[in-house]
């Protein structure tokens, strides 16, 4: 029933209203669908659904591996102080004022305020200190830095210095080296030139002998007659005695041999006059020959003479068959210790 409480109370009134919608609405005001579904899930799609449950899985378990991980967070303890509130009960000018007040009250009072103003003065003296420490910090961190900025130019200048005074030595050193290269090369140069002048005076004297040899030859030879030369090559001397015998560490035979060429010169002294195919030619063309054959008489053999010895038949006529495939090459006589120049007179 409606009383006077309800028609009073708002609130009352409210819920009155509300229970009669309520008790008035026949219908729940929404509809509810249900549809029946039974979807063919592919291949591609329950692989991603096992995949997110492994991968859910190891999160996990990579979560757990560890014994602080399977703690539950739980909330710090806080730490309770109980504050307990100074009440000024008195004051000062009211106590000096009562004249009646024990001293033990007003000491008591007089303490805590000089005790109050000597830890504010202290306190202040705390922040002054440090921050004169603060600044004492400061200049000497800035002097340090001064110094050793000056440290490192000092040292970069004298680096530098050293890098001048090792190019200045350098220098003179490559300068020295220079000129004694230059006295060696002036040197060596007038004692060429005095080999050269000797060699070519004595090839001059020697080279009429040598060309009247081989005119007087010439001469007694019939038109298309054969003419033979022997020389002694200059090469295979070199390698088999000079270097291979050490007469080449000799003084003596060292000036018969040009150090640039080391082409072998000779004098009286000497037994044998020795040649290359050059000097061989230059002689030879002042004459009207043809040359047949150029042959190198014995190659290889000088440098095997044992070996050699030591052939059976059989062997031996095997090294005279190679021994005429190479005798006339080009590319091989001048290993020959002996040469034979074959000459038709036309």
């Amino acid at each position: 029933t409606k009383t006077n409480v309800l028609k009073k109370n708002p609130n009352y009134r409210k819920v009155v209203e509300l229970f009669e919608f309520l008790h008035g609405y026949g219908d729940i005001g929404y509809t509810i669908k249900i549809i029946e579904q039974n979807p063919e899930i592919d291949e591609n799609f329950e692989r991603d659904i096992y995949h997110n449950i492994l991968f859910n899985y190891l999160v996990l378990k990579g979560h757990l591996e560890r014994d602080k991980d399977r703690r539950l967070p739980t909330p710090a303890k806080q730490k309770k102080r109980t504050l307990k509130p100074k009440f000024i009960k008195q004051i000062i000018e009211e106590l000096t004022e009562d004249y009646d007040l024990p001293d033990v009250e007003i000491r008591k009072v007089l303490i805590e305020e000089l005790t109050k103003e000597q830890l504010m003065r202290e306190e202040a003296e705390e922040r002054r200190r440090l921050v004169e420490e603060q600044e004492q910090r400061k200049k000497e961190e800035a002097e340090r830095l001064r110094r050793e900025q000056e440290a490192e130019k000092e040292r970069i200048r004298l680096e530098k210095e050293a890098e001048k005074e090792r190019i200045r030595q350098e220098k003179a050193a490559e300068e020295e080296r220079l000129r004694y290269e230059r006295m060696e090369r002036e040197q060596e140069d007038r004692r060429r030139s005095k080999l050269v002048r000797e060699e070519v005076e004595y090839f001059r004297s020697r080279l009429e002998e040598q060309l009247q040899a081989l005119s007087e030859a010439l001469r007694v030879t019939k038109k298309s007659g054969i003419l033979m030369v022997a020389y002694c090559g200059n090469d295979a001397t070199m390698v088999q005695y000079c270097f291979g015998r050490g007469m080449l560490k000799e003084e003596k035979y060292q000036r018969l041999v040009d150090p640039v060429t080391f082409k072998a010169s000779s004098d009286p002294a000497e037994l044998f006059e020795l040649y290359r195919r050059e000097d061989i030619d230059a002689l030879m063309a002042r004459f009207s020959t043809q040359r047949l054959h150029y042959v190198g008489t014995d190659m290889a053999t000088n440098y095997m003479r044992p070996t050699i010895d030591e052939m059976d038949d059989d062997f031996f006529e095997m090294y005279l068959k190679y021994h005429f495939v190479i005798c006339e090459r080009s590319d091989m006589v001048g290993v020959s210790h002996h040469i034979l120049d074959i000459h038709r007179k036309v």
